[in-house]
């Protein structure tokens, strides 16, 4: 149940160019992220490549899937919810830090 979070910004994406911003661009989709750290920057285009992706993984859509993780796994083991989250928040965060690192590495690599 917790995925479904990640169809918040998609929805959003859709609804907005889709009904509030009709004239938009490759670069205005690609650089899309509500609520997002990206959001901060007025021209994220200006910004090296290899930070885009970091700070468009880092929004609120995060949090909110790791407490309806929380949550979920607070119904299923029969925890309360400082457990769940004392757990969610070391497996979840560790393994969000790595891919991040890892999709940095390749963005410098790679170049693009």
């Amino acid at each position: 149940m917790a995925e479904f979070v990640w169809l918040i910004p998609s929805l959003l994406l859709i609804i907005w160019y889709g009904f509030i911003d009709t004239g938009y661009s490759y670069s205005d989709i690609q650089y899309f992220a509500p609520l997002s750290l990206l959001s901060l920057f007025e021209n994220p285009e200006s910004l090296d490549s290899w930070l885009v992706y970091p700070l468009k993984s880092l929004n609120i859509f995060e949090l909110a899937y790791i407490i309806a993780l929380s949550v979920g796994i607070m119904k299923i083991m029969k925890k309360d919810f400082n457990k769940t989250l004392e757990f969610t928040l070391p497996v979840y965060g560790s393994s969000l830090v790595v891919w991040l690192l890892f999709i940095t590495f390749l963005s410098i690599n790679l170049g693009s």
